[in-house]
Order: structure tokens, then sequence, then C-alpha cells
């Protein structure tokens, strides 16, 4: 056997060492390798879940997706794109974009769009398009560039959402915050926004502008008798009939609320213009209105007009002013139009002047009732006294109640200031009965906001009980405007009047209504005729015509005739030969206080209840 000596020894160990070191080498390099597919392998796997999960999000993503290429030709379309358009994903596939377009998208829209992600931005916008069965709709688009490794455009990716109902939405809400809801005419809110444009307008023209204040007359019985779905389909006829007459003149028409309209005529050259656009809404409303298939409703306008810039400078001062001109034709007789003059605001503060006057005599007790005589025709005898409110202020003087009544209705003071002449009357009767005069009836004028309070009916009853009146001594006036304002509710509390025992008398009748027919379904028992035709019966023929035929007619259907406004000897010839029941004017007696009227009982034949 061979052995090695030790230089071979040693070349063997070294050669060993080697081997043994190339191995360790080859291990560890096959470990890092077997490391590192892996690690790749577990990177691809993580990759390929990324991906299967970006995949899923895009498939089951509640918007649309489309990916195309640069050109704009369609590759892929997730299923929402489908259920929002109606095209399959194999049948759009290799089709351009444009196949979607409606033409509705402005071209400025689209050049901007593809200027934006040709420069490799986002681009984000609205667009008009159209579904595969030619339904238009708009949709929110994201478009965004897809870049290669060498970070060149590839791809383009558009994520849209449909916002068609949301936009619907969004007109609507618009519509309810800027229109009124009933008539669709601009509100409260646009008005005052559009007026304060256009007196910008105006200003820098150096124009004139008018603002047209319009109330419609007498809606509220017109309410009451067709009921709320009757009243607001006159309404929105009457804002149709506005839009007609307006739209050559006006750029703003608007409904303030209730029965009130305004209108703007812009760069107004002559007022002439308003007044003639005035005159044709008022003849426009002369003809009857259809409110429903079987009725037709009747009305008419007050309207103000005032004048930018003579009659304000600013949206609430000219509106104030249209309606205080409108206001003064109220209080003219309605259906017509005024312009605003400063006169009118004067009245306007010197009613809000007597309004606070009237509420301190009022708490103060600072009013009281004169009384006027009524007479019967045939036996010449006092019959009864009409309970008449005065007030006699301490530095204005006496101040006629056809100044201070209206006052009192307009700021809600005639409920208060009806009770207290109703217990004051009632007070008064009682009085004279234990200074032991005779017992007479006493008439009590009734205004239209007390016959139709709730609790009227209570409160008369209570003041009976307090005062312990008997109510046969007791005759309640009311006007026909009064019975007609609310039919319904005016029938139901002169019944209940009627029931207690009180009369009931229509006041000036031959001024309003005149409506014998309506008559007959009220409670009534005397007619007063109004003065006007009294007065007027020895020079207008006409006057005692009417005259005779109201007391006539009344008393065929039963009631007692009272003529007011009794001046002379003519005036009770005349009624005498008519067969009037009761007379009451001056000729007899002026209204008295209470204490002069006891002086006329203990002189005067009384005759007895």
């Amino acid at each position: 056997m061979n052995t090695l000596n030790a230089e071979q020894q040693a070349q063997l160990s070294r050669r060993m060492n080697r081997e043994r070191l190339a191995r360790k080498s080859a291990e560890r390099l096959l470990e890092r390798k077997s490391l590192e597919l892996f690690n790749i392998n577990q990177s691809l796997q993580q990759t390929n879940n990324e991906i299967k999960k970006l995949s899923v999000a895009i498939e089951q993503s509640p918007n649309a997706v489309i990916i195309t290429d640069t050109d704009a030709i369609i590759e892929y379309t997730n299923p929402s794109f489908s259920q929002l358009t109606g095209w399959q994903a194999d049948e759009i596939r290799g089709k351009k974009t444009s196949i979607l377009s409606s033409h509705l998208t402005p071209d400025s829209t689209y050049k901007n769009l593809w200027e934006t992600i040709t420069s490799g931005q986002v681009w984000h916008g609205e667009i008009y398009n159209n579904k595969k069965n030619g339904e238009q709709y708009l949709e929110h688009v994201t478009i965004s560039p897809i870049f290669d490794e060498n970070h060149e455009i590839r791809h383009y990716l558009s994520i849209s959402e449909d916002i068609t109902l949301k936009k619907e939405y969004e007109k609507q809400i618009h519509q309810l915050a800027h229109h009124d809801s009933l008539t669709g005419l601009l509100n409260r809110y646009s008005l005052y926004d559009r007026l304060k444009h256009e007196i910008d307008n105006a200003e820098h023209q150096n124009a004139q502008l008018a603002v047209m204040f319009l109330d419609l007359d007498r809606f509220k019985p017109i309410n009451d008798t067709y009921g709320h779905k009757g009243g607001d389909q006159l309404l929105v006829e009457i804002g149709q009939l506005l839009t007609e007459v307006t739209a050559e003149h006006c750029t703003i028409l608007a409904r303030l609320g209730g029965d009130e309209f305004v209108a703007v005529i812009p760069f107004l050259e002559d007022p002439i213009i308003a007044a003639k656009l005035a005159q044709d809404i008022l003849t426009a409303l002369e003809e009857p209105i259809q409110i429903d298939k079987k009725h037709k409703a009747q009305t008419s306008a007050s309207i103000g007009i005032a004048i930018y810039p003579n009659d304000g400078l600013s949206a609430a001062e000219l509106l104030k002013n249209a309606d205080t001109a409108m206001y003064h034709v109220k209080d003219l007789g309605r259906g017509d139009y005024e312009f605003f003059t400063e006169d009118m605001n004067k009245a306007v503060e010197e009613r809000l002047i007597l309004a606070r006057e009237l509420k301190l005599a009022v708490a103060e007790n600072k009013l009281e009732l004169y009384y006027q005589p009524k007479i019967t025709q045939e036996s010449n005898r006092l019959c009864g006294v009409e309970a008449l409110l005065r007030w006699n202020h301490p530095e204005l003087g006496f101040i006629s109640p056809e100044k201070f009544i209206p006052i009192a209705e307009d700021n809600d003071l005639i409920i208060e200031l009806g009770l207290w002449v109703i217990k004051s009357a009632f007070a008064q009767l009682i009085s004279w009965q234990e200074k032991g005069l005779p017992s007479i009836k006493i008439a009590i004028n009734i205004s239209t906001k007390q016959l139709q309070t709730q609790g009227f009916v209570g409160s008369v009853e209570r003041a009976l009980h307090e005062f312990q009146v008997p109510p046969q001594l007791i005759e309640f006036e009311i006007t026909e405007s009064a019975a007609m304002d609310d039919p319904l509710k005016s029938i139901e509390n002169l019944k209940a009047l009627r029931n207690i025992g009180i009369d009931i008398a229509i006041d000036d009748f031959g001024t309003g209504y005149s409506s014998l027919a309506y008559l007959k379904s009220l409670p009534i028992q005397v007619l007063k005729i109004d003065k006007s035709f009294v007065m007027a019966m020895d020079k207008d023929e006409n006057s005692a015509a009417i005259a005779k035929a109201i007391i006539s007619l009344g008393h065929d259907l039963g009631y007692k005739i009272v003529a007011e406004g009794v001046e002379t000897q003519q005036h009770i010839d005349a009624l005498s030969s008519y067969h009037c029941d009761l007379l009451q004017g001056y000729f007899f007696s002026r209204p008295l206080p209470s204490i002069e009227m006891e002086k006329y009982m203990l002189s005067a034949d009384i005759c007895r209840h």
C-alpha cells in the first residue's frame, strides 16, 4: 500500500477544503436563490391577489367604468356601465366613446377634457350622454391617463356616476327655495333679491322702474265658498293670467303669499306704461275665472304703484310704498289702481298715531257711547236707539268713527273694542232701568271680525248673564259685506245669536250684495235702508224707487224696515207713503251722550215692548 508523503497529504487536504468551501458556498447560493424565488412567488401571489381584488372592485363598482386606448376606442366596460347605458360589453368593445354622445355637451367641454388628459392630468366634469335606447342622462366623470413603464400614456380610465336624479332634485330644491310652490312664480325671497338687482341696474343706467303691488279683492268669500282647493286653483289661474298680461313689460312677477302679487317693470320710460299695464290687468280680471269643471269665480284687484327713484331707493321702501298705494285703493272702494304719493305716507303716519292713541283710549276707558233714537213711522213714538261709538281725544278733538273703526279692524283692536261696546251698552240699558226709565231696544253694530271670531257668541252670552239684560231688548246690526264675507260662519253665529233671543238687522242695505234671496237664508228680522238712498229721495227718482222697492220686498219677506238718514219732512212723507216701519236721522235727533239721551227719553212718547 502506497503511502502519501507529507506534501501530497497537504495538497489533498487543501483540495478537500476547497471542495468543502465550494459546496458550502453553493449551498448558501442555493438557499439564497430559493429564498428569492420564494419571495418572488409570494410577491406574484400578492400581486395576483391585488389584481384580483382590483378586478372584482371594478366589476362590482356602482360607478360605470370604461378603459380605452389613446384613440378613445373602448377596450373594457364594467357591469355598472351596462346597467346604466344598456350597452353590453361585447357590443360596445372596439367602438369609440363618441357613440355615447348626446351632442348636448358643449364643444368647449370636450376640448378642455382632451387637453387635460393628453397632458397627463386627471379631468373632472359633467357630460350629457345617451343611453343605447336614446334616453339622455347626465354623468359626473373622472378620466385618468394610464402610463407604461416608460411613463408613456397607453390607456385612459373613465369612472362616471349618473347624476341625472341628483341634478333634478337640486333643481327642485332650487325651485322650492326661489319660487312659490302653488303658482310657480317667484317667491318673496327671490323678489327681494331680483328687485335689488334691477334697482342697481336702474341706478347705473339712470333709469326708472315701477313696482306694482296687487291684492285680490274679496278673496276670502271665494275661498270659503269653494274651499281651499277652489281658492288655490283661482290663485293658480290668476298667476297664469298675470304672466300672460305682464309678459311684454315685466322681468319680475312674484307671489308674496295669500292673494298678494308683485310685478316689476324695469327701465320704465314713462309711468303711463305702468298705468296702462295696471288697467290691462284690471280688464283681464273682469272675465270670470274657471276654477273647476262646474264653477267660475269673479274677482277684481286693487293695485298700488311705486316708481324708482321718486318713491324709494330700496326694495323694501318701494314695496312698502306700493303696498300703501294699494291700501289707498282699498279704502276708495277697490277694483282700481293708484300711484303712490307722499300724502299717502302722511296718511299712513296719521293712521299709526291714531292706532297707538286708540289702543291707549281702549285701555284707559276714554271712549264713550252716543245714542240715536229710532221712531215709529205710524205713531211717532220712541221705539229704540242705536249705540254709536265716539272718541273725543284730549288733543285731537272728536275723531270720526269712519277714521278709527277701520284702524281698529286693521290692528285687531276691533275684538276688544267691540266687546267693550257690547258691555257698555248693556250696562247703560240696566242703568236706565234702575233710574225708572222705560225699557227700549238698543241696536249695537257688530264688525265682520267679531262675527267670525270663535267664541264670540259665548262672550255675548256671558255679558248678558253678567248684566242681567233681557236678550229681546238687544239688536245686533251687521253689514251685508260682513254677512257675505264668510257665509257659512256668519249663518252659524247669527243663528246662535238668534236662538239666544237677540234680533239681527242688516245695516246699510242696498250698498253691498243686495241679495234678498241670500238674505232669506239668514235669521234676520230687520233691514236698514242705507242713508244714501234716503237722503237723495227728494232729488233722485232712482233712489226713491230703490227705497220703495226695498221696503216692499222686505215686508214680503217678513222684515221690519228702518230708514236711516231721515232729515226732512219730505223724507218722512215719502217713507210714510211707502209704509216704512221705523225712522232714524237728524230730523228727530242727532246721536246723544247718555245724559242727554235720558232727557230725551223723559220727554218722548215711548212705545212699549
